[in-house]
């Protein structure tokens, strides 16, 4: 029932790490919980891991805003919804691409607005998320009629006063103002408690229609991740042999770039570098860094390109310092 659970991942919002969430998760006798962060996915891995050690169903997902405005929460229904809700994030930060308030085309995950931003028209994947207090909104004719919609949303950001008030701090922070100067609206809710579960379905009682739109919701959803299974490419080629070539091709002529063609202790010292980093099997793991080096420089996102030097050399130097630089 927990669909909106944020961890210290969630930057200057979250107060709770990853282990206190599970165990205290596991204290109350949850055996299902959701990990949506704000903006990020960083904490999954550590939180699918802690939550099989405590036989909790891990659910994974992500917390979608727009600066402080919840636009929805998406829950991955699989490892493909995971991707799925990271390219959107992903299209925002890198593309400019803004973020669709509603109707972003989800075929792998689940989408839970809240209220005050709900499409016109709904999907099979989209349902809204009511927060207890807002229950009594159900008396008028026009939300009574979304009922076979709405889910549970009982969001989890803090454990205790005294971390509430962390948020708080936190926000200010963000904000760049004053505590003083805070709005309600920047802020979570002081209400935004892991409750034990028997009482969290006594708030909804009388509507039992959204308990079991929620547990719906839950059965559609799992993540599945073996740690023992590799996932970084094994080559930045087709092989061992021609990373080393291509590895070796690009330090040269850094070398030569960087040293000219006459320096001697550069060249062994290159050449050493080199015979260690193709004994580890690590050309891949240099090359895949030198990649995403220039291409943050392409991006704008580090040294500008005037100033960097995008050759091997300079991932093999920073890495495994030269004694002639």
């Amino acid at each position: 029932m927990y669909l909106n659970c944020h961890t210290y991942h969630s930057l200057r919002y979250g107060t709770i790490s990853v282990e206190d969430l599970v165990g205290s998760a596991s204290a109350l006798g949850i055996d299902t919980l959701c990990l949506t962060d704000i903006n990020t996915v960083t904490g999954i891995y550590e939180f699918y891991k802690l939550c099989l050690e405590a036989n909790i169903k891990p659910i994974v997902g992500m917390e979608i805003r727009e600066a402080d405005e919840l636009i929805y929460i998406a829950l991955a229904k699989n490892a493909r919804g995971i991707a799925e809700i990271n390219q959107l994030v992903t299209n925002r930060n890198c593309n400019n691409i803004s973020l669709p308030k509603t109707k972003h085309n989800f075929k792998n995950a689940i989408t839970v607005y809240p209220i005050e931003n709900i499409p016109e028209t709904f999907s099979e994947n989209e349902y809204i998320g009511i927060r207890p207090e807002q229950l009594n909104l159900l008396f008028r004719a026009e939300w009574k009629s979304l009922i076979s919609k709405m889910v549970i949303l009982q969001p989890v950001t803090f454990k205790t006063k005294m971390e509430y008030n962390l948020h708080r701090v936190l926000r200010a922070i963000d904000l760049n103002i004053l505590g003083s100067k805070l709005r309600v609206d920047q802020c979570c809710k002081e209400d935004e408690l892991l409750i034990p579960h028997h009482k969290l379905l006594d708030k909804y009682q009388q509507y039992p229609q959204i308990i079991e739109n929620t547990k719906i919701v839950l059965d559609q959803c799992s993540f599945e991740f073996k740690f023992s299974t590799p996932r970084n490419k094994k080559h930045y080629t087709g092989s061992q042999e021609d990373d080393l070539k291509l590895i070796t091709k690009l330090a040269y002529e850094g070398l030569v770039e960087k040293y000219g063609t006459n320096d001697e202790v550069a060249r062994k010292r290159v050449e050493k570098e080199l015979k260690v980093i193709d004994e580890l099997n690590f050309s891949g793991y240099f090359l895949i860094t030198w990649d995403i080096y220039n291409t943050a420089i392409r991006w704008g996102l580090c040294i500008s390109e005037g100033e960097a030097v995008p050759t091997a050399l300079s991932v093999i130097a920073l890495a495994l310092p030269i004694s002639a630089r």
